[in-house]
C-alpha cells in the first residue's frame, strides 16, 4: 500500500504544471529582469552584461563579460583555442537551448593559458551586430564564458524585434 502512495504521489508531481529544467528564461516574463547575471563557481566569478533587452535586425548589441578572481590564490585558466572569453546566442526549441551563433566566430586552435591574480578581474567586451538570420519574435539567450571555464556561464535573455533597424538607414 505504501508503494502504491509513494507511486502515486511521484506521477502527480510529474504531470503538475511548472518550470522544466533549464526553461526558466523561456518564459516571457523573464524580460522583465535587469539585462546581466553573474554566476560564482570554485573562485571565480563571471558576469554577462547586455546593452538592451530587446533589438531589431541591423542594431548592435553590445555585450560585457567579466571575470573576476574571489579568492587570495591566482587562477590559471587555460583555453582550449586563442579566445579568452566567448559569447553564444542560444534559442529555445521546447526541449532545450540551441546554440544559433557564437562570436568570435573565427579562433584558432591554439592552447593559450592565462592567468587572474587574486581579486584581479578583467572584461571582454563585445558588439554582435544582430543579423537576418536570428530568429524573431522568439525569448533568445545570450552567454558568456571564459574559455575553459565551462563551470561558471551566465546568460541573460532577449528578443529580437521583426522591425529592423536597417530599413531606417
Amino acid at each position: 500500500m505504501k508503494t502504491i502512495a509513494i507511486l502515486l504521489a511521484c506521477l502527480t508531481l510529474t504531470i503538475l504544471p511548472g518550470c522544466p529544467c533549464g526553461q526558466e528564461g523561456a518564459r516571457r516574463g523573464a524580460l522583465s529582469a535587469p539585462p546581466s547575471l553573474t554566476v560564482v563557481s570554485r573562485g571565480l566569478s563571471v558576469g554577462i552584461t547586455i546593452s538592451r533587452r530587446t533589438l531589431a535586425v541591423g542594431e548592435t548589441m553590445e555585450v560585457l563579460v567579466v571575470a573576476k578572481n574571489v579568492t587570495r590564490a591566482p587562477i590559471e585558466i587555460h583555453a582550449p583555442t586563442s579566445v579568452p572569453a566567448l559569447v553564444k546566442v542560444w534559442r529555445y526549441t521546447g526541449v532545450g537551448w540551441d546554440e544559433v551563433k557564437r562570436y568570435p566566430e573565427n579562433n584558432m586552435l591554439i592552447t593559450r593559458t592565462w592567468c587572474l591574480p587574486p581579486g584581479g578581474s578583467r572584461e571582454f567586451a563585445f558588439r554582435l551586430p544582430v543579423e537576418p538570420d536570428w530568429p524573431l519574435g522568439e525569448l533568445l539567450r545570450v552567454s558568456g564564458e571564459l574559455n575553459g571555464r565551462p563551470d561558471a556561464i551566465p546568460s541573460v535573455t532577449f528578443d529580437v524585434t521583426g522591425k529592423s533597424a536597417l530599413a531606417d538607414k
